[in-house]
């Protein structure tokens, strides 16, 4: 399989990926832009082939994209999107992917948990989504992912120091799920880690985990599973915006990826929980204190389970 994802969210997803027993993927390729393959290096340690090249020459020049899916005779690709590799730059390599002969795609999609909130990500993802549908017809799957342990993850710097989550949530609710969870969907998706299961090919599936949280009880949560006495504090977006770009160096655009899954979460719009992780997994996704602990340093002043400058 290859993963195509530099970023943040490709960092984790393979590292995930990887790093548990149960996945049955065999051999992962992960391609990252080559400015930041430093920050991937550690992903050869849990077995990952890493390959670094230039993503915004991609769609003009596609032929490094191809010799790599050509060399390792890849049969499915999982792309992630990221600030290099945003929804529009990701459309741009399909056709090289196809050209390439690629046969099964997952994509992991932001567009939060309908069609129907027309924000500029999540309207960028479901145009992505169509693309994708179009390229592969019946060999796709997209996983829905909303709110999940890395969104939450790189606040975790914040409640070390002030105590507080300073979220833009309102009261609404949602249903955080956990990337391990998310990683154990895609690998199970295939039945030898190279033939995608015809039960999910062609479906789009939202993945959610199983217990609602508003504010107030993520705090709670936090007291449980990491010992540390915080509140919830409800601010305004710009707040959030500014934390991310500042004190964490996210990009402008994941950083709005993050905010918007808040604004809808403020809307009610992500107050739901489905049963696809058990659809596939045949098992109810983890408990989100599971995911606490599993990103503990970065809520004891540790690093961040990724790194900061994620573009």
């Amino acid at each position: 399989m290859i993963l195509f994802g530099s970023g943040m969210y490709g960092h984790a997803f393979c590292r995930d990926l990887l790093r548990h027993e149960s996945h049955r993927i065999k051999h992962v390729i992960a391609v990252v832009d080559r400015k930041h393959e430093k920050h991937h290096e550690d992903l050869r340690e849990h077995g990952a082939k890493l390959e670094a090249i230039d993503v915004a020459n991609i769609p003009s020049n596609p032929q490094d994209l191809e010799r790599i899916v050509k060399h390792y005779d890849v049969d499915a690709c999982v792309l992630l999107a990221s600030e290099v590799l945003q929804p529009p730059m990701l459309v741009r390599i399909l056709e090289p992917l196809r050209r390439a002969n690629v046969k099964n795609l997952v994509l992991i999609s932001k567009a939060g948990l309908d069609e129907n909130h027309g924000r500029k990500v999540m309207q960028e993802f479901h145009q992505l989504e169509q693309q994708v549908k179009q390229h592969w017809r019946d060999n796709n799957c997209i996983l829905r992912v909303g709110v999940n342990t890395i969104d939450l993850a790189v606040f975790g710097p914040q409640v070390h120091e002030r105590k507080e989550w300073r979220l833009n949530l309102g009261n609404g609710k949602f249903a955080p799920i956990i990337m391990q969870d998310v990683t154990r969907v895609c690998s199970y998706l295939f039945k030898d880690g190279k033939e995608m299961n015809r039960e999910f090919r062609g479906q789009t599936l939202t993945l959610t985990g199983k217990d609602l949280f508003d504010g107030h009880r993520l705090a709670d949560e936090t007291k449980r599973a990491l010992g540390i006495d915080c509140r919830y504090v409800d601010v305004d977006r710009n707040e959030v915006t500014k934390y991310l770009t500042t004190q964490v160096n996210l990009g402008k655009w994941e950083a709005e990826c993050v905010t918007e899954k808040f604004d809808l979460v403020r809307e009610g719009k992500l107050a739901m929980t489905t049963k696809d992780v058990q659809r596939v997994t045949e098992r109810e996704p983890m408990s989100f204190e599971h995911g606490l602990r599993d990103e503990k340093d970065a809520f004891r002043g540790g690093r961040l389970p990724l790194y900061g400058q994620m573009a």
